[in-house]
């Protein structure tokens, strides 16, 4: 497909078809194996595997487009990976808030995770036509990615509010008992949602508010939509499989969402200035990576400070 081109052609569409056909199969495999074998190992088996394949998918925009956009390719997925860590950490809030238990956690996430992949394919497709019909719009997009990195970097995490929360109240009756695994209760000859059911409607909203996020980020780095989808298909893949290992460990990285802060606003600044400013998709990537990489650092200096400090006292 050319760069910047509004809409697939038709032999975009049957690539595209068959690319998003192994992308589900792909997640039904991770549930399939999370579900039989829900030990830490066993995401860190799959979180290395999703990651790994994430990469190797390098090769094709290298094959059929060039050097450049095997560059962008791997931007665009870094970027995606880093971004979809923020999500993690409200996934975590949200099933606090719900008291949701681990057991039901992995089939919420991949509800989510699949209806993720269609919002996306969505959004990609109306934002790439805003912008390609639209130019000054990229700046807009630019000024929207500074202001959520700076909230990323000053306010703490956020979960569901309480106004989503009274919403959901005021339209759904929601039950308030066992629910068994269920979505759906009828009682008195009434349905009613349970809190799984509340859970999945709040985490498709906050997947649509980082949605407005990343894809714009994402036509920072290129304007070819097979490499943005694919590259943020495979980065949210593995979604599932990485939230159960950083829930497990999120207090280790505090400087992380700081550190997703910072990418943020570059990205911001590097969509306003673009018409100005040229970045080589290899130098993008680079220093995307050095940023997470500087985040990761020092969390786990500050992580082991803080062990030292108590050992002393």
């Amino acid at each position: 497909m050319a760069q910047g081109e509004g809409f697939f052609v038709l032999k975009d569409i049957i690539f595209f078809s068959e690319f998003s056909v192994l992308i589900l199969l792909l997640v039904a495999a991770d549930f399939y194996y999370t579900e039989r074998h829900p030990r830490p190992s066993s995401a860190m088996f799959l979180t290395f595997l999703w990651i790994f394949l994430g990469l190797g998918f390098s090769v094709f925009p290298y094959v059929f487009y060039g050097l450049d956009a095997f560059f962008e390719y791997l931007t665009a997925y870094c970027l995606e990976k880093s971004l979809s860590v923020d999500n993690i950490f409200v996934f975590l809030l949200i099933f606090q808030k719900f008291k949701i238990e681990k057991e039901y956690q992995r089939r919420l996430l991949f509800v989510g995770i699949c209806s993720a992949l269609v919002l996306r394919l969505i959004m990609i497709c109306l934002l790439g036509q805003i912008i390609s019909s639209f130019h000054f719009m990229i700046s807009l997009f630019g000024l929207m990615l500074l202001f959520a990195g700076f909230q990323a970097i000053f306010r703490k995490s956020v979960g569901p509010n309480d106004a989503l929360l009274k919403r959901l109240e005021k339209y759904f009756k929601i039950y308030a008992g066992d629910h068994g695994g269920r979505f759906l209760i009828f009682e008195n000859g009434k349905i009613m949602i349970t809190i799984l059911t509340a859970a999945i409607i709040c985490l498709e909203v906050c997947d649509v508010i980082f949605a407005f996020d990343s894809i714009p980020a994402l036509f920072s780095v290129t304007e070819n939509k097979l490499i943005i989808y694919s590259s943020n298909a495979f980065a949210i893949i593995g979604l599932r499989s990485l939230y159960m290992i950083l829930a497990t460990f999120v207090d280790k990285f505090r400087y992380l969402k700081s550190g997703i802060g910072v990418v943020l606003c570059l990205v911001g600044l590097k969509m306003i200035v673009s018409d100005y400013l040229y970045f080589s998709p290899s130098m993008y990537l680079a220093i995307i990576f050095t940023i997470l990489l500087a985040a990761v650092v020092f969390s786990l200096i500050h992580d082991y400070s803080g062990q030292k400090s108590g050992e002393k006292e």
